[in-house]
């Protein structure tokens, strides 16, 4: 499988814009971005997005506009509790 170089364009009053030095022209812009996400959390994702009626875009967005309007100390709490517990039961099965 070949591999290409894409380079990302983002000036402050413009789209993100798309070029390809190894294709001469070849170019696209847009206003929204791909991101990369583990298949597993996908799956959920979607699985709750169905159920809640929405694409998963629009879950998406909805998520990032209550971890926005929470504020970051309200939503990352309990994250960073989470990652707590399983760093703490991991290093207790590594002793066993």
């Amino acid at each position: 499988m070949a591999n290409y170089l894409a380079i990302i364009h983002k000036d402050t009053k413009s789209d993100y814009g798309v070029s390809f030095p190894d294709f001469p022209g070849c170019i696209t812009a847009g206003r929204s971005i791909n991101v990369t996400l583990p298949e597993d959390m996908l799956r959920k994702i979607d699985r709750i997005a169905k159920k809640r009626g929405m694409s998963r875009s629009s879950f998406l967005v909805h998520a990032a506009e209550k971890v926005i309007t929470a504020g970051s100390a309200a939503v990352y709490a309990p994250i960073k509790q989470g990652r707590n517990r399983e760093n703490r039961r991991r290093a207790s099965a590594e002793k066993r």
